[in-house]
Order: structure tokens, then sequence, then C-alpha cells
């Protein structure tokens, strides 16, 4: 048994070591999604930046030209002397770089009958007017179009209630607003005005009974030959002997 147990504890622990591989391929996996995880944004982002030419195809459609597809395009340098060429990105195709641009990066090709891609724009619709002897709307014209939009809108936007009057009511009800808060101030003046003159009134009457006392107490001392402090000491020592005498 004790040889047994010599080779068993010089065996390396497997637990441990499918523990740490399974740790390994974990990480190992890890790596993998986030190289894919970058390589597709940046191949994104390249093909983004590369192909920044917005492609608008027309075609005529039962006699109709009309707008059929959109597609990307990148600009790309041939040769050493600088000319470059467009590569359609859906329809795999290439093209010579466009001289008309109808937008910030923005180019519109026709297709021909042949099959081919032809580089249009805008024309001057004036100058092809005038070429045309064509005459513009006349005044009379202008001022009737103007009045059957007003008439339109009169009789199908119809205004709610709220947006035809609701200026109105705001106004009324701002100015009875500004009114009640008036008349509760003047209400409050009017009150603090009445405490004053009545508290005006009661410093009156206080002063006309001080009078009477100092007039009282002048008579009492001419007759008595005593002084005003001796009356009124005499006075409050006579009153302070009562209350301590009813205490």
């Amino acid at each position: 048994m004790s040889m047994f147990g010599d080779v068993a504890s010089k065996v390396p622990n497997m637990q441990g070591v499918g523990g740490w591989l399974l740790w390994g391929l974990g990480f190992l996996l890890f790596i993998i999604i986030v190289a894919l995880a970058v390589g597709l944004w940046a191949y994104w982002f390249i093909n983004k930046k590369q192909f920044n030419k917005r492609i608008i195809v027309f075609e005529k459609v039962n006699g109709i030209v009309e707008k059929r597809a959109e597609d990307q395009a990148k600009e790309v340098k041939i040769g050493h002397a600088g000319d470059t060429i467009f590569f359609f990105r859906k329809h795999k195709k290439w093209q010579p770089r466009p001289t008309i641009q109808t937008g910030r990066n923005t180019y519109w090709f026709y297709k021909r009958e042949d099959g081919e891609l032809i580089n249009i724009g805008v024309e001057d619709i004036d100058q092809n007017m005038r070429l045309m002897r064509a005459n513009y709307l006349d005044n009379e014209m202008k001022y009737a179009r103007s009045s059957l939009q007003k008439m339109i809108k009169d009789r199908y936007e119809k205004q709610t209630f709220w947006e035809k009057h609701g200026s109105m009511i705001i106004s009324i009800v701002y100015m009875v607003l500004t009114g009640l808060f008036l008349i509760y101030l003047f209400g409050k003046t009017i009150e603090s005005q009445k405490i004053a003159s009545q508290s005006a009134i009661a410093v009156q009457e206080s002063m006309a009974k001080v009078k009477e006392v100092l007039g009282a107490l002048d008579n009492l001392c001419s007759n008595s030959g005593l002084t005003p402090a001796a009356v009124l000491f005499f006075i409050f020592t006579k009153q302070g002997y009562k209350i301590k005498k009813k205490k």
C-alpha cells in the first residue's frame, strides 16, 4: 500500500490541470471574440469612409423618368497622374469620375435604354423657359391663387375655440387678477392707516392724562410746601405699604 501511495502522490493533480486548461481556453475565446468585434468595426468604419459618395440612379419607366435606385461609391486613383474613377458598391460597376454634382458628395445618374449610366444634373428652368419664350404667371393669377388658398384655409383649417379666443381670455384673467391684487393692497393700506390713527389718539389721551397728573402734583406741592420729589416718594411708598399690607 505504501508503494501505491508513493506512486499516487507523484501523479499530477488532473483536476487542477483541467481547471487551468479551461481558464486558458476561456481567455483565448474571449480574445478571439474581441478581435473579431474590433475587426468587424474596423471593416465597417473603413468602408464607410471609402464609400462616401451617394449615387442616385434615374430610369424611364412607362414613359416617365423616376428614381429607381440608390448606391454608394468610392473614388479610386488610377495611374500616377492623379486620375480617379468611381466604383459602385451595389452595381459592382466602374464608372468615370462624374463632373456634375447635385449635392455634397451626391451625384445623379440616368440609366439609358442601352443600360449605360450617364451623369446628369438639374437644368436652369428659368433659362429654359426664357429660351422657350414661356410666360410666367400673371399678377392677377397670383392674386386669385392667394384668395383660393385663404378660402381653403378658412373652410378646412378651422381654428379651435382656444386658438381663436385664447389670447383674449388670458388677457382678461390677467386684468382681473391684477385688479383683485390692487384692491387687496388698498384694503390693507386703509387698515394700517386706521391703526395708526387709533394709536395717535391713544397717545394724545395719554399725554392729556399725564398733563392732568402733573398739574395736580404742582397744586399739591404749592399748597403743602413740599417738593415734587418728596410728594412722589410719599405716594409710591404709601402704595408699596398698602401692597405689603394686603399680602
